[in-house]
């Protein structure tokens, strides 16, 4: 196989082949989910979404993600108490689409009901991209918080033995090691 990137990413047959081969590692290390025609079945399986190529983050990058997401939590938490500042802030949003509109409705149920928990968890994912400047620079850039959705986040030790193994298929050793 090639080892260039340039050769890489230009050879359509190459990379189709190779997205064949990180399918097969993707379920052979468990990157899986229910299938969308069997939601209920253990027994039908697929893999679960993975980028071909493992994307390489700069430490100071991800040391800044790092510094800012307990502030994140802690704005998160103190909205989710503020039932004035959510139904203002959704009203319109409530109005357009059930799925918020069915949470919110849970959500004046439990206060009309009085909570009963003292502890609380919240599971929040914070997405980034990355902002390439004409210079070369990178920024990062925050585009959503989840706290709904952190469903994959225990995929993330298992992605990492398929990466691995797209770059040692393509004889890139020294970018294997290094995930």
């Amino acid at each position: 196989m090639a080892t260039s990137w340039g050769s890489i990413l230009q050879d359509e047959k190459q990379l189709e082949e190779l997205a064949k081969q990180a399918i097969d590692r993707a379920l052979a290390e468990g990157v899986l989910l229910r299938s969308a025609q069997h939601p209920s079945s253990s027994d039908v399986v697929t893999y679960a979404p993975f980028t071909l190529f493992p994307s390489p983050v700069p430490s100071a990058l991800l040391e800044q993600a790092y510094a800012v997401q307990m502030d994140f939590n802690i704005l998160v938490d103190a909205v989710s108490q503020n039932p004035a500042f959510l139904e203002q802030t959704l009203s319109s949003t409530i109005k357009k689409d059930d799925y918020t509109a069915r949470l919110f409705d849970i959500y004046k149920q439990v206060l009309k009901e009085g909570i009963a928990q003292t502890v609380f968890l919240g599971l929040n994912r914070s997405d980034y991209m990355f902002q390439c400047g004409a210079d070369g620079s990178k920024a990062l850039k925050q585009i959503e918080i989840n706290t709904i959705s952190a469903s994959f986040g225990g995929l993330a030790s298992r992605t990492p033995a398929v990466h691995r193994h797209v770059l040692n298929v393509l004889n890139k050793t020294k970018e294997a090691s290094k995930i």
